[in-house]
């Protein structure tokens, strides 16, 4: 991605996005949320598809404005993760997932305005939203995607 980032040209002001994934690692999806954010270009991303679970947090953390087309789904959920450990080890690894999921809410929240409990509880539901409850709740700016060629 910090690759793709590099080959915008200095000229460009403003960059189409489109985004369908199905997300992954949550560290990952934080770095390119990042990377977008410090790029000087403004990212319109278009969900043309999904943005399923850290997409979700690349769309909104990275984006300047969020459009969702018809028939897209997005994906709130805590953190998942797999594990081995003994019981000291599991519930550590227990507090670091609270963490990490007390900074997806911050994410959304700030997008959303929501309450940190009605996040919690979409999040808990393994919530997929149409593009018209994610403009509803203020996970994304319009339902229509932008027009490409």
């Amino acid at each position: 991605f910090a690759q793709m980032l590099n080959k915008i040209p200095s000229s460009a002001k403003r960059v189409d996005m489109r985004m369908s994934s199905p997300g992954g690692d949550v560290f990952d999806g934080r770095a390119i949320a990042n990377m977008m954010k410090d790029h000087p270009c403004a990212f319109d991303v278009n969900i043309i598809a999904e943005a399923s679970s850290i997409a979700s947090i690349i769309a909104i953390a990275g984006g300047d404005s969020v459009h969702m087309g018809d028939g897209a789904v997005m994906l709130v959920h805590r953190c998942y993760t797999m594990a081995m450990g003994n019981s000291q080890e599991l519930a550590k690894l227990a507090r670091d997932l609270e963490l990490i999921d007390e900074t997806l809410v911050g994410t959304y929240k700030k997008k959303t305005k929501m309450k940190e409990k009605d996040l919690l509880d979409l999040m808990d539901e393994n919530r997929y939203m149409d593009s018209k409850e994610a403009k509803k709740l203020g996970f994304v700016d319009s339902r229509s995607q932008r027009s490409w060629h």
